[in-house]
């Protein structure tokens, strides 16, 4: 990741979702949108912004050991992902195993990792939330990965709902969903992204005053 683009990936962490699909449409870009998630964040109005690190999942062969351990999402985020990035894992939807849990968060946000992107369910989703590890997933499992499933690819290009993923991609996801910025077009979508979200404070302002938080 380029410093320019990771000053901006930190920097779009408040403008939402809502902007950034706008600059994309605006720019002229496919649509890349996927929607229907559970968002688990400790500091809600804040999104999720990183580059892809991407994992398939498929079920296990019929002729493997139910016992051997073919996952390779704890790799992911103990070695392999690296600062900045968004593990992106597409356990082709199925919510009735969790494939990440609360040790992969924190070793993964020991390193620096952004967050994680789970096309099925987690488990530890409290625990997860408390640690400030953000993790968008469609639901939640106590069941483990190990039984069922198996890697098959490791920072490969893959598809979540329609919309391709490629390795490095950024990643942008709040409780609206999930958006894939083409690596190519992200320091403009952004820019652009932040343009729109300042002009939505400026006219509500405007119109409404400043925003002020309640007294507790």
């Amino acid at each position: 990741m380029s410093e320019d683009l990771r000053r901006r990936c930190a920097e779009a962490r408040h403008i939402g979702t809502g902007p950034v699909s706008d600059a994309m449409e605006q720019l002229g870009l496919r649509r890349a949108v996927v929607t229907d998630w559970r968002y688990v964040n400790r500091e809600p109005g804040t999104a999720l912004v990183g580059t892809a690190y991407t994992v398939q999942q498929a079920r296990k062969s019929a002729s493997t050991p139910r016992e051997a351990n073919l996952t390779r999402q704890r790799e992911a985020s103990s070695k392999l992902a690296e600062a900045g990035d968004v593990v992106v894992i597409d356990a082709y939807g199925n919510t009735g195993i969790g494939t990440w849990g609360e040790n992969q968060s924190l070793m993964a946000q020991s390193r620096g990792v952004a967050g994680l992107v789970v096309h099925g369910s987690i488990r530890d989703h409290e625990s997860i939330r408390q640690s400030g590890f953000p993790v968008l997933c469609r639901g939640f499992s106590p069941v483990a990965s190990r039984w069922d499933m198996e890697t098959i690819a490791m920072n490969e290009p893959i598809s979540i709902g329609g919309v391709p993923i490629r390795p490095g991609d950024v990643i942008y996801a709040d409780g609206d969903g999930l958006i894939v910025i083409p690596k190519e077009d992200a320091v403009a979508v952004l820019e652009r992204a932040h343009e729109l979200h300042q002009a939505e404070i400026n006219a509500r302002e405007k119109n409404f005053g400043p925003r002020t938080v309640p007294a507790a």
